[in-house]
């Protein structure tokens, strides 16, 4: 970069830190002004204007260093203050007008004349017109070859990638089309969810991941990857701006925000949390010369991932996401935690080779949010009992509770089988039928009970009572899910029948619940509610007392095993078992 474009960059830096209003108690005067000339690499001579500020007692003196040097700290603060009362960056300066060189004083017009005079204004920069020869990019060819280009803006430059897929391209256990079919079952759904969505959105939804320095917050951290894939007609476009260097952050920004300003949503995994947190906290440093950031929505899939699998899978990351539900198996991918190190060594070497594995590894990460959100919506919209018809329409047979389970097992490895042949190039095995086959990517049969229990749960903590209890209903009635699972969608029934007033029915789930559970295994939470709807709605004093009495010994177990006994608690149960007896004694 010139010396002359260096000062104007820090003039715009200076003027985005906010004006000082004339006529302030602590107004600067302007004594006098000194002109010094330096000359620069390539031997042009600037003359550059010191101000000094009679009411602050210090000079305005820019030292322009070496070209990854920057002005010292304590001058800056004192040019500051002088540049935001006077001095406007080149890109925003304008003729002034009669009335305004009328208000300001002889030594300001002075000042301002000359700033005119020295660095006349010129028309902005356009990124489209600049190409990669008005500046040295190095490794130019290799950049093509992983079809990136450069973005230019004020002599500095980002590389930006761009990869397009058909939407027919099968990424895992689904098809990038088949959003469609998803969307469009949320349109027709009786009922709400956080996910749904419609085809009208379907192109301004971003599928949004980054790469970062790091892996805590703040200013320390930097974004050198902005990763994102899209649908555009007949395709997913996979866009990544890559921060090349990292004084580059105004055109990495400027790229990304004008793709980016035409979309609604984003689509993360852990993006609320971290990515767009750290996208906001880089863009306050340079707001003054890039694009505001949109007011998106989100989607963040993490969050749904954590209610349907937490408790199955070890970890809810996304390669363990992709492995175990997705059916995506990626094969010398590099780990994100290798990233930071990788852009360390891209800077020193300025080969892009060194950060290609990193540049896949984001495609593949951005890719994935597309057949995350299609499996995740596809568990939301379907009852148990469509995936029962689902299995018999494409084995001809009927599905019985009993065989459920193992065909579960049995699709699942064909779908595993199926993918890697795929991807092999080899012939599917001859022992798979057609019809086995046309329904491998029919991830219904693939819904474990304990994925089912907690789709019912997610729909009931969004408030769509409705949906959960015709969900935790078909659990509770097929007698091959575990008993563990299907009491537990009993326990959930009758807590939603309670609360709907409908204590008849709440009764009666729980005690089926209880006949078909081992008493050693009743929370004791549900022997209390139901002594609760005995005593005070059916009037059966008897029973509540046998089940308080239940409910406490249960307690006492409990407190024993834990060596915790909360007085409380314990003076709940007393009393309760206490007004029972009375009552019982009164009425018998």
């Amino acid at each position: 970069m010139s010396l002359k474009n260096k000062l104007n960059r820090l003039k715009g830096h200076m003027s985005g830190l906010g004006a000082v209003e004339r006529g302030e108690k602590e107004k600067v005067e302007i004594s006098k002004t000194v002109t010094s000339t330096v000359t620069d690499k390539e031997g042009i001579s600037l003359t550059l204007i010191d101000v000094e500020e009679s009411s602050v007692e210090s000079q305005l003196n820019f030292e322009l260093f070496e070209e990854e040097e920057t002005v010292k700290s304590a001058e800056f603060q004192t040019s500051r203050l002088v540049e935001q009362q006077l001095v406007k960056p080149v890109e925003q300066q304008t003729v002034i007008s009669s009335a305004q060189q009328l208000a300001m004083s002889p030594e300001q017009q002075n000042v301002e004349s000359r700033i005119e005079q020295q660095y006349p204004p010129q028309p902005a920069t356009d990124p489209a017109s600049a190409t990669a020869t008005d500046i040295h990019i190095p490794y130019i060819d290799k950049w093509n070859n992983l079809q990136a280009s450069p973005y230019i803006l004020d002599d500095e430059y980002i590389m930006v990638r761009e990869v397009r897929y058909p939407i027919t391209h099968q990424h895992g256990n689904y098809r990038f089309e088949q959003i469609y079919e998803v969307l469009e079952a949320w349109e027709r759904a009786e009922h709400t969810h956080p996910l749904a969505s419609t085809r009208d959105t379907l192109e301004k939804l971003l599928f949004f991941d980054t790469e970062t320095t790091g892996l805590h917050g703040g200013t320390g951290n930097t974004i050198f990857l902005l990763g994102y894939c899209r649908f555009e007609g007949d395709s997913v476009v996979v866009r990544q701006h890559y921060l090349a260097a990292p004084h580059a952050e105004v055109p990495l920004y400027n790229s990304f925000l004008n793709d980016a300003r035409d979309l609604t949503h984003l689509v993360t995994y852990n993006g609320k949390a971290f990515d767009w947190p750290q996208v906001k906290t880089r863009h306050t440093l340079v707001r003054d010369l890039v694009p505001q950031l949109p007011a998106f929505g989100h989607y963040d899939l993490l969050h749904g991932a954590r209610r349907l699998w937490k408790n199955e899978l070890p970890s809810c990351r996304m390669f363990i996401i992709e492995q175990e539900k997705l059916g995506v198996h990626r094969t010398n991918d590099v780990p994100g935690y290798m990233a930071p190190e990788l852009y360390f060594d891209y800077l020193r070497e300025k080969d892009p080779e060194i950060i290609q594995g990193v540049l896949h590894h984001n495609e593949m990460d951005v890719l994935s949010l597309i057949t995350l959100y299609i499996h995740m919506s596809k568990l939301l919209l379907e009852t148990n009992e469509e995936q029962t018809q689902s299995a018999e329409h494409s084995l001809g047979r009927t599905v019985t509770d009993e065989n459920l389970t193992g065909l579960t097992s049995v699709f699942a490895n064909v779908a595993t089988d199926m993918y890697t042949n795929d991807h092999t190039g080899e012939n599917s095995t001859s022992d798979i039928s057609d019809s086995m086959a046309s329904t491998r990517m029919n991830q219904s049969l693939l819904t474990s009970p304990q994925e089912q229990y907690e789709i019912a749960r997610w729909y009931e903590a969004v408030g769509q009572v409705d949906a959960a209890l015709l969900r935790y209903q078909s659990i509770s009635n097929r007698k091959s899910i575990p008993s563990a699972v299907r009491g537990k969608a009993m326990i959930a029934i009758g807590h939603l029948y309670k609360k709907q007033k409908a204590n008849d029915k709440a009764l009666a789930t729980w005690e089926a619940y209880l006949n078909e559970q081992d008493s050693l295994l009743i929370p004791e939470d549900v022997l209390i509610e139901v002594a609760k709807l005995y005593e005070h709605h059916v009037k059966d004093y008897e029973k509540a007392l046998h089940y308080s009495v239940h409910a406490f010994d249960i307690w006492k177990k409990k407190a024993g095993m834990l060596r915790s006994k909360l007085k409380s608690e314990q003076q709940a149960h007393e009393k309760r078992i206490e007004r029972l007896q009375k009552k019982v004694e009164k009425f018998n």
